[in-house]
């Protein structure tokens, strides 16, 4: 089986004045890893309504296609409020004044303990410390 990998999250704001009256001033994500876990029928519905396949679609967004970023940003929208992106045929912003940044990366909580110690602590044992 090949192996399956996906680009980071961008995050992508509208920066026209139009726009913005439209979608607001505020952050949308397209992440690839999230709509490749949508149900199959809801994908397929999203194809219906672009008009090209899933895969097309991600591929044109990772080569930068005026295409690839208006059906990106379509979708960032519309999976935080469809009625808000409305149809694909319709969704017209200027995409080459939107701002797309990578996400940020999630914290990643650190270790109470250095990780090369291997002495336990007294939280990690049975009962109280003993002197």
């Amino acid at each position: 089986m090949a192996e399956i990998w996906f680009a980071k999250p961008w995050q992508l704001r509208f920066t026209d004045p139009d726009d913005i009256k439209v979608y607001g001033d505020g952050w949308y994500v397209y992440d690839e890893a999230q709509i490749v876990r949508l149900d199959a029928r809801r994908l397929v519905a999203l194809e219906v309504q672009i008009g090209r396949p899933m895969a097309a679609v991600i591929d044109a967004n990772r080569a930068g296609s005026v295409f690839g970023e208006l059906a990106a940003a379509w979708l960032a929208v519309h999976l935080v409020d469809p009625g808000l992106a409305g149809e694909f045929d319709q969704f017209s912003p200027l995409i080459m004044l939107v701002d797309w940044e990578r996400s940020p990366e999630p914290e990643t909580p650190k270790a109470d303990l250095d990780p090369l110690d291997l002495t336990p602590s007294a939280s990690s044992t049975d009962g109280p410390p003993t002197e």
